[in-house]
């Protein structure tokens, strides 16, 4: 481990989608991994619980993942929409904590869009034979929208 010469980058940002995302280190982070933490609060005595998830985005950068309908976070997110995400690395230590709400999609369009990017995300490594493993389940699922309200970005990498 260095230690005189590392140096942090942090950056919280606030806001909607658009503007949240200015910092291309974040937004390239974000695109060039698959999955991710998912935080909720159990529906049943709201105590943390998390998730290790597949995600996709669309061009907006909204995160989406695909879950049973019985799954816990999906009972959670229904009771409360409130949700953080993050998504980290050890080597060149890079993290990405991400707040926001989330919800279940219902729009026929955009499960249809969003399929098509699980099924792409599904051929770019041979070894994922079930990405996500719900993806085959069919009529059980259900895609759930994670919409950004706050991020903070922290690069750890030693220059």
């Amino acid at each position: 481990m260095k230690g005189a010469g590392s140096q942090m980058q942090t950056k919280t940002t606030s806001n909607c989608n658009n503007e949240i995302f200015n910092d291309t280190g974040a937004v390239n982070f974000l695109r060039s991994h698959r999955l991710g933490v998912l935080a909720t609060s159990s529906h049943k005595d709201n105590s943390p619980q998390t998730a290790l998830v597949y995600y996709v985005l669309d061009k907006e950068l909204n995160i989406f993942i695909l879950t049973s309908r019985e799954s816990r976070k999906c009972k959670n997110i229904i009771q409360n929409n409130k949700v953080s995400f993050l998504i980290g690395q050890e080597v060149d230590p890079i993290v990405l904590q991400l707040e926001g709400t989330a919800s279940i999609v219902t729009d026929t369009n955009i499960k249809f869009e969003v399929a098509k990017l699980l099924a792409v995300a599904a051929n770019t490594n041979p070894k994922s034979l079930s990405f996500p493993p719900q993806f085959y389940i069919a009529g059980k699922n259900e895609i759930i929208i994670i919409s950004v309200k706050k991020l903070k970005y922290s690069n750890f990498t030693y220059r």
